[in-house]
C-alpha cells in the first residue's frame, strides 16, 4: 500500500507499479551502509531511510527534500536555480549514457523509459558542445568534398540554404 501511495499515486491519475530489479555497484552499496551506520540501529525493511522532521515511520517530503538539494548544490557553488529533486536522476542517467559508450536504447532500458526520446530529453547540450561536434576532429562537413556537392542544384541545397547562418560566423 504504502509503495503504491509513494510512486503510483493515487485516484484517477495513478500510475502502473512496476517492479524491478536494480543492480547496485559496490559505491551505492557503501554509501547505504554508510548511512544506515549514520541511525546507530538496523532500520526495519518498511522503513523509510530518509525520515521526516514531523516523526514516525513518514518519508521527508518532496518540498523538505527539494530545500535539501538546493542547500547541497549552494554549498557545492551549483546554481541553485539548475538543482531540483530530479538533478540526481539527471546525472544517473547522463552516467549510465556515458558509461554504455553513448547507447541510447541500452541507457534507455537501464533507467527503466518506456522511449528512448524521453532518455535523450535528460541530456543538456550547451551551444559550446554542439559546436565542438560539428567543428571537431571529425568535422561534420570534412568527407564532402566539392566532388560530394556536385550535381546537388545550388538553389535546392543545404549548404546554400544555410549559409547565410554560418558565414557571419567565419567572417567575424
Amino acid at each position: 500500500m504504502a509503495r503504491a501511495l509513494l510512486k503510483g499515486g493515487a485516484g484517477v491519475h495513478r500510475r502502473t507499479i512496476r517492479s524491478r530489479r536494480v543492480a547496485l555497484n559496490e559505491q551505492a552499496r557503501e554509501a547505504i551502509r554508510i548511512c544506515i551506520a549514520s541511525l546507530n540501529r538496523i532500520p526495519a525493511p518498511d522503513e523509510f531511510l530518509f525520515l521526516s522532521r514531523e516523526g514516525g515511520n513518514r518519508p521527508t517530503d518532496r518540498t523538505q527534500a527539494h530545500r535539501i538539494l538546493k542547500s547541497l548544490g549552494r554549498d557545492c557553488g551549483i546554481e541553485a536555480a539548475r538543482v531540483s529533486t530530479h538533478s540526481p536522476r539527471k546525472m544517473f542517467v547522463r552516467s549510465v549514457y556515458d558509461a554504455s559508450k553513448h547507447d541510447l536504447i541500452r541507457a534507455q532500458r537501464i533507467v527503466d523509459h518506456s522511449s528512448p526520446v524521453i532518455t535523450a530529453r535528460y541530456f543538456e547540450s550547451t551551444q559550446s558542445e554542439l559546436d565542438d561536434v560539428v567543428l571537431g576532429d571529425g568535422a561534420v562537413l570534412a568527407g564532402l568534398g566539392t566532388g560530394s556537392l556536385a550535381g546537388i542544384s545550388p538553389a535546392g541545397s543545404s549548404v546554400q540554404r544555410y549559409a547565410h547562418y554560418v558565414v557571419p560566423e567565419i567572417v567575424s
